[in-house]
């Protein structure tokens, strides 16, 4: 079971996003909530010969048009894209 997990740093580039800088908290937030979720989901279904300890993590770049999506379909698109990540990692 994935038991700890550590962000040291988690960056986020933001590109034309003028208008709605108001709305980066409450989509960070949800999708943090998401990954831990899905963490705890992972960490029970997870084989006990797999990799625990992940020491860095790149996950794949997410675009979306912030004046056509809402805040939930953002922080569901940035979760996907750390877990995909995670899982690329810990399950091969």
């Amino acid at each position: 079971m994935l038991t700890e997990l550590s962000i040291d740093r988690l960056t986020l580039r933001i590109a034309n996003a003028a208008g709605h800088e108001h709305r980066v908290h409450t989509i960070t937030t949800r999708a943090a909530a998401l990954i831990g979720e899905e963490l705890v989901a992972l960490g029970r279904t997870l084989p006990a010969d797999r990799p625990r300890h992940i020491p860095s993590l790149q996950p794949g770049p997410i675009g979306v048009d912030l004046a056509r999506t809402d805040d939930e379909t953002c922080a569901r698109l940035l979760a996907a894209s750390v877990i995909d990540a995670v899982r690329l990692r810990v399950e091969g």
